[in-house]
């Protein structure tokens, strides 16, 4: 055996090695699943997503696991997902990037092996390696949409594109049926309408801003449908939630699977750790993506408003000048549109948050900010909850291993 055949020996090996290593590990998929699947519920009970239930939570990992297993397929000759098999979770994941898209290039590493002898287990590799992060992630995203009312608003159409219809969004349903005469002051739509047209208004004007445009290029029009559900704020604010229980990463790099067999672990403080630090130890105020549309309010603090009153749009019909007022009804009995501004809300760490409940208790004005802080109470309920779980998880291992070491001992 010559050194050129020797180096191809050992390049195989390690392949293999590392295959085996990195990419074949069902055990810790079945583990990542079942702790997924506990964080997910566990946070969606106690609110941590403040507007996803628990009902949501597991109709969108019902669709999730549904249509992962059963419909996405990939060519293995061209590394790419076969059009007619593509799902609508995949491709809304394709469109919003909610779970790392360049992780699908383990499938296309692993039948790369010159000798063939890995083909067979690519399927398999790409599942238990990728998989189960897809599955987590997703769920949270599917979910989020059932609570927006906006899921049944995409469908794939014969071509396999994804298609979102505006007039199925419950978000946009009744602007879109009043959008060419608005409804009677009267009506029992005209209230909803206001606060859909002004929903609108702003979710037009983020996604012309980041410079969204039709496929073949033109502008898009003020009052024509919006082309997709969520604005790149909304959209963010998702990613950065889901990477604060699952990890960070970047989407368009290469996955750390093709660094060799240093790759797991560099993965796992790459993306999971940093993650985790945050959802542990965020501290108020920080910087963030998070946050939600909501009504803005005056800042003059009175006892029925302790965080002031909330604002409206009043719009001159002549000059059609804006200014921004307290009063939701005119003088003549037409309603004002709500002022709506995107809001972040930076997260704070659940045992940050554990810490501020435990000093606020002995103390009237804590005792007084932490009952109005249902956010903070729920942080730090999350975080005993877990600790919990996992001296009881402890306990039980500590137990296993202390009759094993008995019985060794006795034999």
């Amino acid at each position: 055996m010559d050194y050129k055949d020797l180096t191809n020996f050992v390049g195989h090996l390690r392949s293999m090695v590392n295959f085996g290593k990195i990419a074949l590990r069902p055990a810790l998929m079945a583990k990542e699943l079942t702790v997924g699947r506990v964080k997910n519920y566990l946070y969606a009970s106690m609110g941590y997503f403040e507007d996803i239930t628990l009902k949501d939570m597991l109709k969108g990992e019902a669709i999730v696991f549904g249509e992962g297993v059963f419909k996405d397929k990939w060519d293995r000759t061209t590394g790419k997902m076969k059009p007619n098999d593509r799902s609508k979770v995949e491709a809304l994941n394709w469109l919003y990037r909610i779970a790392n898209m360049d992780a699908n290039i383990l499938s296309q590493k692993t039948i790369a092996d010159r000798f063939g002898f890995m083909n067979q287990g690519g399927d398999i590799a790409y599942y238990t390696s990728t998989r189960p992060d897809w599955y987590n992630r997703l769920s949270i995203f599917v979910a989020k949409m059932i609570a927006d009312g906006c899921w049944e608003a995409h469908c794939l159409d014969k071509n396999n594109h994804l298609v979102y219809d505006m007039s199925k969004d419950k978000r946009y349903a009744v602007y879109a049926k009043y959008r060419d005469k608005a409804p009677d002051s009267k009506s029992s739509d005209f209230s909803e309408y206001q606060k859909q047209k002004a929903r609108y208004n702003w979710a037009f004007d983020s996604l012309v801003k980041a410079g969204l445009t039709h496929p073949d290029g033109t502008p898009l029009q003020h009052g024509e449908d919006l082309p997709i559900a969520y604005t790149v704020e909304e959209t963010n604010s998702v990613k950065e939630l889901v990477g604060m229980i699952y990890g960070y990463y970047n989407h368009e790099e290469k996955t750390s699977f093709q660094t060799g067999s240093y790759a797991n672990l560099f993965m796992a403080f790459k993306t999971y750790i940093v993650g985790e630090l945050k959802h542990y130890f965020a501290l108020p105020g920080g910087k963030t993506s998070i946050g939600k549309l909501a009504q803005m309010r005056d800042g003059i603090a009175t006892k029925d408003n302790p965080e002031g009153s909330l604002l409206y749009e009043k719009e001159d019909e002549k000059s059609g000048l804006v200014t921004y007022v307290t009063n939701r009804y005119n003088e003549d009995g037409s309603e004002n549109k709500p002022y709506l501004k995107w809001t972040a809300y930076p997260p704070e760490g659940i045992f940050t948050s554990c810490l501020i409940c435990f000093g606020d208790i002995f103390t009237k004005q804590g005792r007084e900010d932490l009952r109005k802080n249902k956010k903070r109470r729920k942080n730090a309920e999350i975080f005993l909850l877990r600790a919990l779980f996992a001296s009881l998880f402890g306990s039980i291992i500590a137990l296993i291993f202390s009759g094993s070491e008995k019985d060794a001992k006795s034999t």
